[in-house]
């Protein structure tokens, strides 16, 4: 992506891994911040987005069991203010894309938990 800032031609990318392919259809909306990939998360006015990491795999399951375990809290003023209707994100293959949310607070569970992690 630094190397030249051109998205490459789609018979570059059609072999490559689904995430490769999602990569490449959302070219617009990435950019380097500091060295770090970042994603345009546009509202639905679509005149407004918020900065979104695209975390590599390696550091997912690390965060996951963060969120998991509670070491690691992540709130947003857009998911606090605003619900917004379903929407459709066209994709190539099964699980190229994953949306998740947090669920709660919900009543207490026997071992005290309070939040679904929705996947």
């Amino acid at each position: 992506m630094e190397a030249n800032g051109e998205r490459p031609p789609w018979v570059t990318v059609s072999p490559c891994s689904p995430a490769t392919k999602t990569y490449w259809s959302q070219w617009k909306r990435l950019y380097i911040l500091d060295g770090i990939l970042v994603r345009r998360f546009y509202f639905l006015d679509a005149t407004q987005f918020y900065p979104q990491v695209v975390l590599p795999h390696v550091f997912r399951p690390d965060i996951m069991r963060q969120m998991h375990e509670g070491q690691l809290h992540i709130q947003s003023q857009a998911t606090q203010d605003t619900t917004s209707p379903m929407g459709t994100v066209r994709v190539g293959a099964p699980m190229e894309c994953v949306a998740l949310d947090i669920m709660g607070p919900l009543n207490k569970t026997e071992r005290n938990n309070r939040y679904v992690l929705v996947i």
